[in-house]
């Protein structure tokens, strides 16, 4: 059995929306940065001081920031200075970016091997990366020194340098 209402009810609802003035950036401050240096950070934001704030382009600093590793955590918060401008506050947390493994093996084309490599990720806070490999065995030694800088002069063209030598 269906049963039909006795009366309908409805309603309507009016929204009034009345558009604010756009919010510009003032001025983008970065706080944290012991060291990795300021044009480091700043080449990863997708905002710029001046122009409408875009919360696309907030995130993808933000993943642009996390994708470095170079940083713990990354906070990118506005605070509002006028009616229609704020300031972007850049918070990041540094931390290590440089490893050294070592390791040994035993292989029959080499017979007993050492291999060690120091990484540096954020080369004296520039974002460079320096690399130092070498394998030393009792029929081969290979030596390998890379040298990268994504960002030759703050352009979006990269330089990477490699130099290796093999002795057998």
């Amino acid at each position: 059995n269906w049963i039909k209402p006795k009366s309908q009810r409805t309603s309507t609802i009016i929204l009034n929306v009345k558009e604010g003035e756009m919010m510009r950036i003032r001025e983008i401050h970065i706080n944290g940065n012991d060291n990795t240096r300021d044009n480091v950070i700043r080449r990863e934001l997708r905002v710029n001081e001046q122009e409408v704030i875009d919360t696309v382009a907030m995130k993808r600093s933000f993943q642009r920031l996390n994708n470095l590793n170079f940083f713990e955590t990354v906070e990118i918060l506005p605070k509002q200075v006028e009616s229609d401008k704020v300031d972007l506050e850049v918070k990041v947390k540094e931390k290590s970016t440089g490893a050294f493994s070592i390791g040994g093996g035993f292989s029959t084309l080499d017979r007993l091997v050492l291999i060690a490599d120091i990484t540096e990720g954020n080369v004296r806070g520039t974002g460079n990366l320096l690399r130092v490999r070498g394998q030393l065995g009792q029929r081969r030694s290979l030596g390998l020194v890379t040298f990268r800088n994504p960002y030759l002069n703050d352009s979006l063209t990269s330089l990477q340098l490699d130099v290796y030598r093999t002795l057998t």
